[in-house]
């Protein structure tokens, strides 16, 4: 119950801004505080900058995989045959780049990045939706 008072509290908008004033005052003094201790800063930042790379490095692996298999048809930019070496490319520096931002004395991001991998392969398997997602729609906005 008090957790969803806090809620209520922290979402209720300020009649003259329109914005969250409690909300955004409990952020400001969590920002100016997450910088204050600089072992948990320099985990947030770091982990930031890793997960950053790995959220690049996904989306290019799985164009690589696709393409020219699942992903036959492609929009206005198109690099042809380099596609292939700039992805290998784009992929081996981005995880390059994750890796030497897990190495010591940021080794706190390592674990917390197995962390996040087993909590997405849980909700990746537990949850199912794996079996469930079909797709974005097939339109013909779509099939540029």
């Amino acid at each position: 119950m008090e957790a969803y008072l806090a809620i209520v509290c922290c979402v209720q908008f300020t009649p003259t801004l329109k914005t969250p004033l409690i909300a955004t005052w409990v952020s400001a003094i969590l920002a100016v505080a997450a910088t204050l201790y600089e072992d948990v800063f320099l985990v947030l930042a770091t982990g930031s900058t890793v997960f950053l790379n790995i959220s690049y490095v996904m989306p290019v692996a799985a164009g690589l995989f696709a393409e020219g298999k699942t992903w036959t048809h492609k929009g206005l930019f198109n690099l042809k045959g380099l596609s292939e070496p700039i992805a290998i490319l784009a992929v081996l520096g981005g995880s390059f780049l994750a890796y030497l931002g897990m190495q010591p004395p940021k080794e706190k991001v390592f674990y917390l990045t197995l962390i996040m991998l087993v909590v997405m392969a849980v909700f990746w398997f537990v949850f199912g939706k794996k079996r469930r997602f079909t797709g974005p729609p097939k339109t013909d906005k779509t099939m540029l």
